[in-house]
C-alpha cells in the first residue's frame, strides 16, 4: 500500500488530532476505541429517527409545485434543532452551511409581516402572513390590457387565458364574474396605483383590500381588474364591486383559466 507522507505531519490537525490527543485518551481508558464506537452507534441510531420524524414532517405539511411551501406557524411548533433538520432537507441542493440554516431560522422567527429575498443568490425565499415559499424563481409583473367585447377566449399570457362564455343562470363563485353581454365592452388589465373598488362599506383602495384579505404578493401582482367606464367591476377571483348589484340580467360570465 502507499502511505500518503503528509499523514506524519502535525501540520495538520487530524495528524494533531491522530498523535497527539488519541494516545493520551487511550491511556486515560483502555476501553477508548470501544466507547467511541458505541457513541458513534448511538448517534447513528438516534440520527435515523430524527430522519424519519423529519421526512414525515415533511410530507404531512410541506408541499411541492413550481415551488416549495408550508406554514410557518406548524414549523415553529419545533424546536430549532429539528426546524434547522427540516430547511436543510428542503434546500439540499443548495449545500447551505450550518450557519446558513440559522439565518433562515432567525428570519422565520423575526418576521411578523411579509418577506421577500434571494437568499445569498440561490432562490427566492418568501414570508407572506403564514405562508412560507421556497422559489427558484418569481413572476414578476407584466402588463395586461383586454378589451371584451364578445364571447371568447382571451390569452393572458401561455399559461393562463380569459373565458367569456354564456350562461342562463347566475353563478354565485368568487372566482366567476357574471355580467351582461349587452353591457360589453369591458375592459381586463392589471392594477394600478390608486385603482378602487365600491363595497358595502364604501370605495376602498385595490392595495389596501389585498393588505386586509392578506393576499400574496405574487397573487397581486398576477391580479387582474374588470372595468367598465372607469369603474372597477371586480378583482377576478377576490373581490366583486356592490355595483354589480344593480345589475338586472345576467347571461355571461367571466373567468381565468389555467391552461
Amino acid at each position: 500500500y502507499f502511505e500518503d507522507a503528509s499523514n506524519s505531519s502535525d501540520d495538520y490537525k487530524r495528524n494533531r488530532i491522530r498523535h497527539k490527543i488519541i494516545p493520551v485518551l487511550k491511556e486515560e481508558s483502555d476501553d477508548f476505541y470501544n466507547k467511541i464506537y458505541e457513541y458513534s452507534t448511538l448517534l447513528l441510531n438516534a440520527s435515523k429517527i430524527v430522519d424519519e420524524k423529519r421526512d414525515l414532517f415533511i410530507k404531512n405539511n410541506v408541499s411541492f409545485s413550481e415551488y416549495i411551501t408550508f406554514k410557518k406557524s406548524i414549523l415553529l411548533k419545533e424546536d430549532d434543532f429539528f426546524i434547522g433538520e427540516v430547511l436543510f432537507e428542503l434546500l439540499k441542493e443548495y449545500s447551505l452551511s450550518s450557519s446558513n440554516i440559522k439565518e433562515l431560522i432567525n428570519i422565520i422567527k423575526k418576521t411578523s409581516g411579509n418577506f421577500q429575498t434571494k437568499f445569498k443568490d440561490l432562490f427566492y425565499f418568501i414570508i407572506e402572513y403564514e405562508n412560507i415559499y421556497i422559489k427558484k424563481s418569481i413572476n414578476e409583473k407584466n402588463d395586461v390590457n383586454i378589451l371584451v367585447n364578445d364571447i371568447g377566449i382571451y390569452k393572458i399570457n401561455d399559461k393562463k387565458c380569459l373565458i367569456v362564455e354564456e350562461v342562463s343562470n347566475n353563478i354565485s363563485n368568487l372566482d366567476v364574474l357574471c355580467y351582461n353581454k349587452n353591457n360589453l365592452p369591458i375592459t381586463v388589465r392589471t392594477r394600478k396605483p390608486g385603482d378602487k373598488i365600491k363595497l358595502s362599506c364604501g370605495y376602498k383602495k385595490i392595495k389596501d383590500l389585498f393588505i386586509d384579505l392578506k393576499i400574496p404578493s405574487e397573487k397581486r401582482n398576477e391580479s387582474l381588474i374588470c372595468e367598465k367606464d372607469g369603474n372597477i367591476l371586480a378583482v377576478l377571483g377576490i373581490k366583486k364591486s356592490d355595483d354589480l348589484k344593480d345589475l338586472k340580467e345576467s347571461n355571461i360570465c367571466i373567468y381565468i383559466k389555467e391552461l
